[in-house]
């Protein structure tokens, strides 16, 4: 079995950077660990997840049954009902820490994946000329 790693920092908990290493969640002391589910793709069958503070440095980990990332949703060719694909780090920070009203729900770290709305369209994060075709590419919310 392949095991991979989806890896996300989040400085003081300003826009994240995703990343892919060999720092696997289910290495990690103090990990929430799951039994593997042939009921889940084996992009998103968490096996490990794990969180870690070192000063204003936050590091997400997740351990997957296959390579996390490796599959994206299908265009629907509309924003309603469009399909979205998320691996999801829900936190103990209110989200004052981040500038919304405090106490008003969970504040949680986001990979996520949806190719029928660009998110940042004056950006071309794939580099292909086109800014507004960028939202089928992993990134953080």
């Amino acid at each position: 079995m392949s095991r991979h790693i989806l890896s996300i920092l989040a400085l003081s908990g300003l826009a994240p950077a995703a990343l892919a290493d060999g720092d696997h969640a289910i290495h990690q002391d103090g990990a929430v660990l799951s039994s593997e589910s042939g009921a889940v793709a084996a992009s998103f069958d968490i096996l490990a997840a794990h969180a870690h503070r070192a000063a204003n440095r936050v590091t997400f980990h997740m351990t997957m049954r296959g390579a996390a990332g490796a599959d994206t949703p299908e265009p629907a060719g509309a924003l309603g009902g469009a399909p979205v694909h998320s691996y999801v780090w829900p936190t103990s920070l209110d989200p004052a820490a981040v500038g919304f009203e405090g106490e008003s729900g969970i504040l949680a770290l986001a990979a996520t994946s949806h190719p029928d709305f660009d998110d940042t369209p004056l950006v071309d994060e794939n580099l292909d000329g086109d800014p507004a075709n960028d939202g089928l590419i992993w990134h953080s919310h």
